[in-house]
């Protein structure tokens, strides 16, 4: 009992501090805040976690595993089309905010490695053959792997860009469909 108990409480951290970590980022991220949100002491917090930086550690691990169930998403839908990937890219939008704040804090070494790791999950995933499908595209394996980069990074630029124009973002499939038209005019033009 005490043991199920236990592991509730540090999900219930752990899955808050994510939704949290993808409003704030790292920065502006606060226990106090956070043990608010849960109705947990943060004498709790630090009974369950040795620090902040270990919880972000833990963060990210749940980052890898929402990433590995949006693939599974994607799988179990039979994604073809960008329409439809854009309809889930929005229900899976506390994950797309925690990648756009690792996108933001590549700065730092840790961030820019979870970044990576997000990305190489889509990517072994066949996230890339089908986004070369969308784009009507046939490059070898590193090209169509720069080309998958370089739309993502342009992606989360758009996403930073509106969000200090318009505040929040709400509708990310949107910016994605948006983001793979204009790679096709840049590519249909050469």
């Amino acid at each position: 009992m005490e043991e199920t108990k236990q592991k509730d409480i540090t999900e219930k951290w752990i899955l808050e501090g994510y939704k949290y970590f993808a409003e704030t980022g790292p920065e502006q991220f606060s226990i106090n805040v956070l043990s608010k949100r849960t109705n947990l002491s943060r004498t709790s917090f630090h009974y369950y976690f040795s620090s902040k930086e270990e919880f972000f550690d833990l963060l990210i691990e749940e980052h890898y595993h929402q990433v590995e169930q949006f693939n599974v998403a994607i799988r179990e839908r039979n994604i073809v089309s960008a329409e439809v990937l854009a309809k889930l890219l929005n229900e899976y939008a506390v994950g797309v905010r925690f990648h756009y704040r690792l996108f933001l804090f590549r700065h730092i070494d840790r961030y820019n490695k979870a970044y990576i790791k997000g990305h190489e999950i889509n990517l072994s995933n066949g996230l890339m053959e089908w986004l070369m499908n969308q784009l009507g595209m046939s490059l070898p394996s590193d090209n169509a792997r720069r080309v998958y980069y370089m739309l993502t990074d342009v992606f989360y630029t758009r996403l930073n860009s509106m969000e200090r124009k318009d505040g929040q973002v709400k509708d990310y499939g949107e910016l994605l469909l948006q983001t793979i038209s204009d790679f096709k005019l840049l590519i249909d033009r050469h």
